[in-house]
């Protein structure tokens, strides 16, 4: 395969991100409370979610010539290919401009067989947990599979044990700034009880005590119309969203969308609910507040021969 094809970088990518199984750390050694985010002499981790957002931010600090030591994204094996595409183009942008390909990594097993969010929802007879009010799937399948990736990640290991924090880069950009509240409460607690020498081993300072996070979008101002152009001048495309395919927050346009689209995956989508046991009672319903089903029998039934 060419070396300079998107193509590659991604599959260096799924190579560089295969779980790993090294000895469990003892007891870590308090961090600092005076270590300074603006200080790079600690690993930089950059957390791509594969839209707008973590593209640009990823961007901006490429451009500025900041220091970036892993930028890793966790596929569901739920995504819409334009993602899978976009995190392939993007990936050999970082690296033709000096940074790191993306790592991806995915969820594992105990034996280190990969599994699909989908074929979990098939097997167990059950929907994503946020159909239920939940976000259990985001934690397992987004979140855990890049803190068990760098759980045992050399260069993090070496960081903690000297007491300092792994720098961590987050998305979030200044037209929602309550979503950095809780995390930014967190840290100021942590903070205040290392000064004060009171332990932070509880599994609810878990982040707090490994990772310093900023927050690069905030530092420069921009929200989303800022991120969308910037994509734009540098890529000459803005990224498409990045959630699965059976999302269920995905909004009315967007299931329209992914018919027209993409209707193979829509019949997956369909199957998910379809195949879903019922609780209390109720239909299982993929859709947070709609049936996926009826919602295609309604508005599409003279446009697609989708619907059951």
């Amino acid at each position: 395969m060419d070396i300079e094809s998107p193509e590659y970088w991604l599959r260096v990518g799924y190579g560089l991100g295969a779980p790993r199984k090294l000895k469990r750390l003892s007891r870590l050694p308090a961090p600092s409370p005076d270590q300074d985010p603006g200080q790079f002499d600690v690993p930089v981790v950059a957390h791509f979610g594969g839209g707008t957002n973590s593209t640009a931010y990823l961007i901006d600090w490429v451009q500025e010539g900041n220091r970036l030591d892993l930028v890793i994204f966790s596929d569901t094996g739920g995504e819409k290919p334009e993602t899978y595409e976009h995190v392939g183009r993007f990936s050999w942008w970082l690296v033709q401009n000096g940074a790191p390909a993306v790592t991806i990594v995915r969820y594992h097993t105990k034996d280190g067989d990969p599994v699909r969010l989908e074929d979990r929802c098939i097997e167990t007879k059950r929907l994503p947990s946020l159909a239920y009010g939940w976000k259990k799937c985001s934690q397992r399948f987004k979140r855990d599979p890049q803190v068990r990736f760098i759980n045992n990640w050399e260069p993090a290991r070496d960081a903690w044990l000297s007491g300092r924090r792994v720098i961590a880069l987050i998305g979030y950009d200044a037209d929602e700034p309550h979503r950095m509240a809780r995390q930014k409460e967190r840290e100021d607690e942590i903070k205040q009880r290392l000064e004060q020498g009171l332990p932070v081993n509880d599994r609810a300072y878990a982040d707090a005590r490994k990772f310093l996070f900023r927050y690069p979008l905030l530092d420069i101002d921009f929200g989303r119309e800022e991120c969308v152009e910037l994509c734009k001048e540098v890529l000459d495309y803005s990224p498409p969203k990045s959630s699965c395919f059976f999302c269920p927050a995905s909004k009315p346009h967007e299931i329209k969308q992914l018919a027209q689209q993409h209707p193979d995956l829509l019949k997956r989508a369909l199957a998910i609910e379809a195949n879903a046991e019922s609780t209390h009672g109720h239909t299982p319903k993929l859709g947070r507040w709609r049936h996926w089903g009826e919602f295609i029998r309604n508005q599409f039934i003279s446009e697609t021969s989708l619907a059951p």
